[in-house]
């Protein structure tokens, strides 16, 4: 599935290089609710910001038949891409099977995403394009919208580059780890009706396989800090310096602007789960980096509570 996901150029959006993607995230984040959801039934078009008008795809959500109808495009998306899709479905745009591919990822998953690549519909194909979609829900908290920006230009010269070059975390995986799938799986299995699935939802038995690979820490507020509640014989065995009962700001290497403070502070403030790769610097000479799936969890459904991370590493 990951690996699916990874061939069809989608990445976090918080990584992407174009200021009208992050700004439709930030926007996102700022407007959601106290459920974590961002209402379809206050999204007006004329609150986003001015300079994103002209970028905008509005899509409404079909799921009954599973199929994404375009209701509002920007100019700036019909004259640089040359087709006006208002009013039209994305399975019927010839061309369009990777947005279609995308638009169910987001809406199975409740993620929003960012993507580039070069359009594959269309009169005006091989421009370059970078899109950005953030997922509104209905009253039950269901995707009834994506809204995009969508940013075209004409192709440039440039060097071969993966996605995930240069890349601390990401809402998608680094690596095709089937351990790290299970445990999306699991997660997402247990989100039920909420943003953040419960704490109380989590039972080791049913991840009984992954305990050894299993960190489980604490969020504190004011200030924020983060506390091991578990730690696996694995992780233990990777992360010595770790120990139950200890705060990051208390071990060497953890505390503020640390990369692994950053991408905790990250999946605390956001709800969505992260996935990063981070220096090893410890004492096993075949370890080169340390790969990890953070999954964060609630008392309320809301206020994420606690994160689950599974541990895994790269050889060198």
């Amino acid at each position: 599935m990951f690996s699916e996901m990874e061939a069809l150029g989608i990445f976090d959006p918080s990584e992407s290089q174009d200021p009208e993607i992050l700004t439709l995230y930030k926007f996102w984040l700022e407007g959601r609710d106290e459920e974590g959801w961002f209402p379809a039934r206050d999204f007006d078009v004329l609150n986003l910001p001015r300079a994103l008008l002209p970028h905008i795809n509005l899509i409404k959500v079909h799921h009954d038949a599973r199929t994404f109808e375009v209701r509002i495009v920007g100019q700036h998306v019909i004259t640089q891409g040359g087709l006006n899709t208002t009013g039209r479905f994305i399975h019927e745009i010839e061309g369009a099977e990777s947005t279609q591919k995308r638009a169910e990822f987001c809406v199975d998953f409740n993620l929003p995403y960012a993507a580039s690549g070069k359009i594959t519909w269309g009169p005006n194909r091989f421009n370059n394009y970078a899109i950005g979609t953030v997922p509104l829900h209905n009253e039950e908290g269901k995707v009834s919208h994506l809204l995009s920006v969508m940013i075209i230009r004409s192709p440039t010269p440039q060097s071969s580059q993966s996605l995930y070059s240069g890349l601390s975390s990401s809402n998608l995986p680094v690596d095709d780890y089937q351990p790290f799938d299970e445990a999306f799986l699991y997660w997402q299995d247990k989100r039920s009706d909420t943003l953040v699935p419960l704490r109380s939802d989590l039972d080791p038995l049913d991840i009984h396989r992954l305990l050894p690979q299993v960190m489980l820490t604490d969020v504190h507020c004011d200030p924020l800090d983060f506390e091991h509640r578990i730690i696996g014989e694995i992780a233990k065995g990777i992360l010595p310096s770790g120990k139950v009962g200890a705060r990051f700001s208390e071990l060497p290497g953890r505390g503020p602007d640390s990369p692994i403070w950053n991408i905790h502070q990250t999946v605390a403030e956001t709800g969505i789960p992260r996935y990063g790769e981070i220096a090893y610097t410890g004492p096993e000479p075949d370890i080169d980096s340390i790969i990890t799936l953070l999954l964060p969890f609630s008392d309320d459904g809301k206020r994420v509570t606690s994160i689950m991370a599974i541990i895994a590493i790269r050889e060198q």
